[in-house]
């Protein structure tokens, strides 16, 4: 009981009963007003005067870093969201689109690759083969035009090969 309480008389202000009367209280106008008077803003309503400056162009708004000018010529530099998606979207077709491109060529390329050997050696595997004359020409027509066939053809066992290349041979 004897010991002082440093601060009592704030303490006691702050934590003691509610005994509002109003009195020194302010609305949120009245706190504005005071505040500008400290600023040493002219009288008048603050957001009053904003929206009428910027309707006017007489000032900008910052939103997001960046300064955004009411007027309409103005705010053509900068992108809308919808265009931004927009220009994300043509990025992201485009990138599949080179995609696309980029393996089909490797696909011609792959299909158009030259031989492997020379004509008079497909020649002598097809006429291993004993094929009838019409499937010969056939045969030895369709190897040379096509690389990757002859490889998968050339790869199958010999005692099996030519019924391997009768199905796989397109009949024009």
């Amino acid at each position: 009981m004897g010991k002082p309480v440093s601060h009592y008389e704030s303490l006691k202000q702050l934590f003691a009963k509610d005994r509002a009367n109003g009195d020194g209280a302010e609305t949120p106008a009245e706190m504005r007003q005071r505040l500008a008077q400290r600023m040493g803003i002219p009288e008048g309503n603050i957001i009053d005067d904003i929206d009428r400056m910027t309707t006017h162009n007489e000032a900008t708004r910052e939103t997001d870093n960046e300064n955004i000018s009411s007027s309409p010529e103005a705010n053509k530099k900068h992108k809308t969201y919808k265009e931004e998606v927009q220009e994300k979207l043509l990025k992201g077709i485009e990138s599949v689109s080179d995609a696309i491109t980029k393996s089909t060529d490797a696909l011609v390329k792959a299909h158009t690759a030259k031989l492997s050997m020379p004509a008079k050696e497909i020649y002598q595997h097809v006429n291993e083969l004993g094929l009838d004359p019409m499937d010969k020409k056939l045969a030895y027509r369709f190897l040379t035009e096509n690389a990757n066939v002859l490889e998968m053809v050339l790869g199958y066992p010999i005692e099996e090969r030519k019924e391997f290349l009768m199905d796989i041979l397109p009949r024009y």
